[in-house]
């Protein structure tokens, strides 16, 4: 038991001088090293945050944005050993909303859109090869993609914080790139359709002829942009998407 005992004392020396920001000088380790370890830690925790974030960080108030990370690293508590989900340990603990770093919900927002990136892009890469389909191919939305509705258009270079919602597809298509798109209210559906259950463009197709008479002449846009979605890799043939 006391090599457990003495492992566990040592991890928390660590682990209290990285929330700290220095190392204890009662502490039975080298104060000086300690100190570098926190530091390190603390940048690399720092640097995640600031590469997952730059929007949110760009429009936040530096204050606030410098104290929800220094309140995160002093008493967030880690669920995952792996760095590339600070990220999202960070936002989950950003949006607990304590007074002492309270982040306004435009930012909340950006970081949201921010992170489905990030998500996107540490996915598995959708299959590169080629295949054949019709109308009748069930498609599914690819594990890589994501769709969210969010309170303004968080595509925006420029983010008007007082726009209208906007729903929005983010992507990592089967070279490895991300993408992302507002979606108007067809795509939204279609798109939300295919992520709930496999579905085919026929079916679709059926589904609008049986609400509306005006089905016919709506078939060439739905083929269209199923099309679109089929090339940019966010719909996937259901076989394929395992």
């Amino acid at each position: 038991m006391q090599p457990e005992n003495a492992s566990a004392a040592f991890q928390e020396t660590l682990a209290r001088a990285v929330r700290q920001g220095s190392a204890d000088p009662a502490a039975p380790l080298d104060a000086e090293r300690l100190a570098v370890y926190a530091r390190l830690v603390r940048n690399n925790i720092n640097g995640f945050i600031q590469r997952c974030y730059p929007q949110a960080a760009r429009y936040a108030d530096p204050e606030q944005w410098a104290a929800a990370k220094e309140a995160f690293v002093a008493e967030g508590s880690a669920h995952s050993p792996y760095f590339q989900d600070i990220p999202g340990e960070f936002l989950a603990f950003c949006r607990q909303g304590r007074a002492a770093f309270r982040l306004p919900e435009h930012i909340l927002q950006l970081m949201r859109f921010e992170h489905s990136q990030l998500v996107a892009e540490t996915a598995a890469t959708p299959p590169n090869a080629a295949f054949e389909w019709d109308e009748d191919t069930p498609f599914v939305l690819s594990p890589a993609a994501g769709i969210a509705d969010y309170p303004f258009n968080v595509c925006a270079d420029e983010p008007d914080f007082q726009a209208a919602p906007t729903a929005v597809a983010v992507w990592q298509d089967a070279g490895g790139s991300v993408y992302h798109s507002p979606l108007d209210e067809i795509d939204r559906i279609l798109l939300q359709a295919a992520a709930q259950s496999p579905l085919s463009q026929a079916q679709i197709c059926e589904s609008l002829a049986g609400v509306s008479e005006q089905a016919a002449q709506w078939q060439p846009e739905i083929e269209r942009r199923w099309q679109q979605w089929v090339d940019t890799d966010v719909l996937l043939p259901a076989e394929r998407s395992a």
